[in-house]
């Protein structure tokens, strides 16, 4: 019995790169596994690393905390 397998999908967010999300918004398709989850995948066309749209949340996640963080301790300094 085959057993399906997910896939992964990464982008570039390199603003002059002509396949990023800026511009013709290539998906680059993957096996979801732990190497691929573990290993850094570059653009084929400009050499950036790719990214995942759960990096991105993370990231804006993690800017949020951050920002509210530094708020904080600001007021109460």
């Amino acid at each position: 019995m085959k057993q399906a397998f997910n896939l992964y999908f990464l982008y570039c967010k390199n603003l002059q790169c002509k396949n990023s999300i800026f511009h013709q918004m290539v998906e680059v398709q993957i096996p979801f596994t732990i190497e691929n989850l573990m290993a850094t995948h570059t653009c084929t066309c400009c050499g950036k690393p790719l990214v995942s749209a759960v990096n991105i949340d993370i990231n804006r996640a993690t800017e949020e905390v951050n920002q509210k963080f530094i708020k904080t301790n600001y007021l109460n300094n």
